[in-house]
């Protein structure tokens, strides 16, 4: 009679062991090396984020890209090391800014970010047609993987911590943090924000995208306008321009592009220094007409991507100046200010 009890309590206390094997796995935290961008400008001017991916003992360069929903890499690239099946479909994917009406291939990959391993759909097609070629990545980790997992990442030291469970963050005595409350469209990442006063909601919170201008300005200037911070519709740049202080100026690089370069601008209840926010002409085909972009996001030493809680914490403080002040702004808010005539329309 005693027996069946002792087998009930030998099943149970394994069964224990397994949950309890189980939680303390899905709730450990990796750390995974950040890989330096050898397009980037100067170790303080990295822009978009990169970790290694391996898949099949292979390491690959992969972006860390909030504003695309699938994880995506080139065919090429994983062509002879998938061993199931890989399915084609024809159907509208929508890529960030890109729309593609085409046949692709999709298929379930093992892959691991350092010790942690994964396995998700990758999309495996037209990679070329979509990447910039001087991003330095073979794929890209999109909204479907990022948001199972919290991120921490320390820009200053170029690390990221990786975990299901709420990270424990070394913040500074005077550390300043912008919070901004996201969710999820598509599995792509937007937040509502208050810029200058003005009330914008659905903007993409893209930090796998950096906006360039090539812009008209007098010799070197051009240099100190390297990426554009945050990217405004027609109808919120007329309005914060219509309400705009005597800290910013509005500037016709050429027919197409204009933007306003400020010295401050309130973002929520945190003030921002040194801004570029620029528009994006009507005819180029974006998802969304106002984005955060990964200039804005590397501009502050650490960054809490809360999937859990769905937020997003950006933090800095007077130590990080060089990176966070934008020196180049600076630069040229005092040659606008002293040569107005020359390059404000």
């Amino acid at each position: 009679m005693k027996k069946p009890f002792l087998y009930i309590a030998i099943v149970v206390g394994v069964v224990c062991l397994l949950v309890i094997f189980f939680s303390m796995h899905s709730k450990e935290v990796y750390k995974v090396n950040l890989i330096e961008n050898k397009y980037a400008l100067s170790p303080h001017q990295e822009d978009y984020i990169y970790l290694p991916v391996t898949i099949a003992d292979s390491m690959f360069v992969f972006l860390f890209d909030t504003g695309t929903g699938m994880n995506f890499i080139d065919i090429e690239n994983v062509d002879g090391m998938l061993t199931d099946s890989v399915y084609v479909s024809k159907q509208k994917m929508y890529l960030a800014r890109s729309v593609f009406e085409d046949s692709v291939a999709i298929s379930k990959i093992d892959y691991s970010i350092g010790n942690l391993k994964l396995n998700n759909f990758m999309l495996l097609d037209g990679y070329k047609r979509y990447m910039h070629p001087k991003r330095y990545a073979a794929g890209i980790l999109g909204g479907d993987v990022i948001n199972q997992y919290n991120w921490l990442f320390y820009f200053d030291n170029d690390f990221v911590k990786i975990s299901r469970r709420t990270l424990k963050i070394n913040k500074l005595k005077n550390d300043r943090i912008l919070s901004l409350n996201f969710k999820l469209l598509d599995l792509k990442t937007y937040v509502d924000l208050n810029v200058g006063g003005i009330s914008i909601d659905n903007v993409m919170f893209d930090a796998g995208y950096k906006y360039y201008i090539d812009t008209a300005l007098p010799g070197s200037l051009t240099e100190k306008l390297s990426g554009v911070d945050i990217i405004l519709s027609d109808s919120v740049f007329t309005n914060l321009t219509n309400n705009l202080t005597s800290s910013g100026y509005v500037v016709h690089f050429n027919e197409t592009y204009k933007g306003i370069i400020l010295d401050s601008i309130q973002i929520n209840d945190f003030t921002m220094h040194s801004v570029f926010a620029a528009t994006i002409p009507d005819n180029e085909n974006y998802a969304s007409r106002t984005y955060i972009t990964s200039n804005f996001v590397r501009r502050f030493r650490m960054m809490y991507y809360d999937s859990e809680n769905k937020k997003i914490d950006l933090y800095v403080s007077p130590a990080d100046s060089l990176v966070y002040n934008r020196k180049n702004i600076q630069e040229l808010l005092q040659y606008i200010k002293q040569n107005p005539q020359e390059i404000i329309n």
